[in-house]
Formats: structure tokens, C-alpha cells, sequence
């Protein structure tokens, strides 16, 4: 039997969703996190405990980030509350506490690349927190040749220029992928499905028929299965597709949910 990876979606706070989904996979299971640890539920705290006490793989999301320019930026607090971050910042007793996991959520990479995981197309596993298969090939090129030196003194501008905007993406962009992929499959999150499914104003929309009965939405010819089922929640919030917490068994590509159990005061 071919080795598994679980990649895990949105989780905002949701610890008592995440322990319980966590139950319905095999024992010891390797996990990846998606990114967006926290906000809006009420545990962030102990969803970002959970995942550095167990070493588990994550990837930065942008309520990470957001967290973190609260933090750098003397808790200017506008943009991050109104975004869920009181939730996360009412789980902190101190600012020690609090500093101490955004120092931890500092070193998280934006981007996993697991060559050791492969699709049935032969694509190996990119985990991210919002898409990039569309642009990922020419940021790897850059990079390579950033750290080969090679490279003209304007050629180093505009390259680091490009990768500015690409990390920048990999937690913010909500542009589905649009081309066909033969290197690598992208798991991701950060837009719930509901989102894509209803908002017709946003630049992204989807093919019906990649909306799966689980309600993530996969691609197989473009290399993407977005698994962000709006943990944060209640079912009856937004759509039928609100409300779960989704960990998606790669390569399998089965599909294991939980309903948010959470108690929000």
C-alpha cells in the first residue's frame, strides 16, 4: 500500500473539531496543515500548541500574517480583528505569550514541496495556503538562480521583485488555477467553498462539476483540490458546504470531515 499524507484545511481556532477529526484517521498519521491555525474559533492557542508540541508540517496563512504585522506594528489592530483575530488574541494572558508563538509562526514556510508524494499522474504534493501551480515554475527558477549567482545586478532586482510578489501570493491569492499541471498537484485552503460557489463578483469562479459530494472542490487536470470547508462555521451559516473541518489522504485523495463541535461564548 502506497504511504499517506493528510493535509488539513482551515482550522481557525477550531481545536476540539481538529482533536476530533484527528480520530477518524489512522493512528499516527503524518499531517500537514494548510495554514490559518487561528482566528475566529475560540482555541487558537491550542491549535498552534497542538501543531508545534507534535512537529506536525504547516504552512503560513494569511491570518498568520496578519497576527504577525498586528504584533510588529506596536498592535495596530484594525485589520486583524476585523478579520477574527480578537479571538485569537483573547486566548493570550500576556504579550510573552503571545510573542512567544508569533516568533514560532515567524519560521513557518509559505510553500511544501514533498517530492515523496505523488499523484496517479506522477505530480508531486505542493501544499500552500492559496493557490500557485500557475506561477510555481518560474518562482523555482528564480530562486535557483538567486542561489547559483546567477544573475546581472538588474536581473537580482527584478528577481527578487518577483519573489516578493510570489510569497505574497502564496498566502493571499484566490485565483483558482487555471492551466493544465503535469509537475505537481496543489493542496490548498485559505477560500471557503461557499465562497467560490456564491460570490460571482470575486475573480475566481469554478466548474460546477468539480465541486465533489464532500464539497471541496478538485481538479484533477489542472492539479488542485481546494479543501478549506469553512471549519469556523456552523453548517447553517452560509451553505451546505459551511461548517466542517476536511483532511484530504494523499494520494488516495479520500476525503475524512468533522462538524464544527466547537463552543463559541
Amino acid at each position: 500500500m502506497n504511504k499517506q499524507i493528510y493535509l488539513i484545511g482551515d482550522v481557525h481556532g477550531c481545536y476540539d473539531t481538529l482533536i476530533a477529526l484527528i480520530a477518524q484517521l489512522p493512528e499516527n498519521a503524518e499531517l500537514i496543515f494548510c495554514g490559518d491555525l487561528i482566528d475566529r474559533g475560540p482555541k487558537s492557542k491550542q491549535v498552534i500548541n497542538f501543531v508545534r508540541e507534535n512537529g506536525h508540517y504547516c504552512v503560513m496563512g494569511n491570518h498568520e500574517d496578519m497576527m504577525i504585522q498586528f504584533c510588529e506594528s506596536s498592535y495596530n489592530s484594525s485589520h486583524w480583528f476585523k478579520n477574527g483575530g480578537r479571538a485569537c488574541f483573547n486566548n493570550y494572558d500576556n504579550d510573552d505569550e503571545l510573542m512567544f508563538d508569533v516568533q514560532w509562526i515567524k519560521n513557518l514556510p509559505r510553500l511544501i514541496i514533498l517530492n515523496d508524494y505523488v499523484d496517479k499522474m506522477g505530480r508531486s504534493l505542493v501544499v500552500s495556503h492559496a493557490p500557485v501551480v500557475d506561477y510555481l515554475d518560474y518562482y523555482l527558477h528564480i530562486r535557483e538562480k538567486i542561489e547559483n549567482n546567477e544573475y546581472t545586478e538588474y536581473e537580482l532586482i527584478e528577481f527578487e521583485h518577483t519573489i516578493a510578489n510570489s510569497e505574497e501570493l502564496m498566502i493571499w491569492n484566490r485565483n483558482i488555477p487555471k492551466k493544465e499541471n503535469t509537475k505537481y498537484f496543489n493542496v490548498f485552503g485559505h477560500t471557503p467553498i461557499n465562497s467560490f460557489i456564491f460570490d460571482k463578483d470575486r475573480n475566481y469562479t469554478i466548474d460546477p462539476k468539480n465541486i465533489t459530494e464532500s464539497g471541496i472542490v478538485v481538479d484533477i487536470l489542472k492539479g488542485y483540490a481546494n479543501i478549506d470547508t469553512g471549519a469556523c462555521y456552523k453548517s447553517d451559516c452560509y451553505s451546505k458546504y459551511s461548517g466542517r473541518l476536511t483532511a484530504l489522504e494523499f494520494p488516495s485523495m479520500k476525503v475524512f470531515q468533522q462538524e464544527n463541535i466547537d463552543v463559541y461564548e
